[in-house]
């Protein structure tokens, strides 16, 4: 989308209009009095998240429905940390039977990912880098196939380690969290999109908030893979079922 970011309103309602304020028009009389009749939702008002910006914002529980918080100022630095191996473990126990979507790259226990992940036209958050954390069995070439196609997916920072059989690697934790906060520390960005449900993960929330850094959990909230206290810990939550489980056309609609 080559829109530009102009005071005004969405043309239609979804995550992405209602976080980032992606497809406006100008903000006329006309528009301005047909605000109240968005045709995805009942109830929908107009509200500033910058002096100049102004997008249509609907719905009670704004956590179920954004996949950054509301209320970001102009220009937030953003980076994701991906959990890759234990999220791919989830998505496969989630998906059952069902095919897997179109817009989404899969490996089955290494790794998933949708092009809709990568945010990359949000109003008001630059995502200036993704890392992916992973690990394969398989010689050194596996290990640059993964690399390739998680590039070719967005992620310009993947992490893929050897694994042993039959375990998880310790590696994958370990890298996340001190890249994470070492990123935190020197104040390289402003909010922390973690893509995790380990309990293992809390004291990594807390540490990073206390470098004055704001942290987004993703993950899936149905099933057995999320931590209560890791979601209570960070400061926001969004259902990352969205990007991964939710139908092609049902997705696509909001971002081509």
């Amino acid at each position: 989308m080559n829109e530009p970011y102009i005071k005004g309103v969405a043309t239609h309602c979804g995550p992405e209009s209602c976080a980032g304020g992606q497809r406006v028009q100008p903000l006329t009389e006309d528009n301005k009095n047909s605000i109240n009749h968005c045709p995805t939702r009942q109830s929908s008002r107009l509200v500033a998240l910058a002096a100049d910006f102004y997008v249509i914002r609907y719905g009670e529980n704004m956590s179920s429905s954004h996949y950054l918080p509301d209320n970001l100022k102009s220009h937030v630095r953003g980076m994701i940390f991906v959990d890759g191996e234990n999220l791919a473990i989830r998505f496969k126990e989630l998906l059952g039977e069902k095919p897997v979507e179109q817009h989404v790259k899969y490996l089955k226990d290494t790794f998933v990912w949708s092009q809709y992940a990568n945010i990359p036209h949000h109003a008001n958050c630059e995502v200036i880098r993704k890392y992916y954390y992973t690990a394969v069995r398989g010689e050194s070439n596996k290990i640059d196939d993964i690399i390739s196609q998680l590039k070719d997916a967005g992620i310009e920072a993947p992490r893929v380690f050897k694994k042993q059989e039959g375990k998880k690697s310790k590696r994958v934790d370990i890298t996340l969290a001190t890249e994470m906060l070492t990123h935190a520390h020197r104040a390289n960005y402003d909010i922390a999109i973690l893509v995790a449900g380990d309990e293992d993960y809390v004291p990594l929330v807390q540490a990073v908030k206390q470098e004055g850094r704001r942290v987004v959990l993703w993950f899936f909230e149905e099933g057995k893979g999320l931590s209560r206290d890791l979601k209570v810990e960070a400061d926001y939550f969004f259902d990352i079922s969205w990007f991964l489980l939710k139908p092609h056309k049902e997705v696509s609609r909001f971002y081509e």
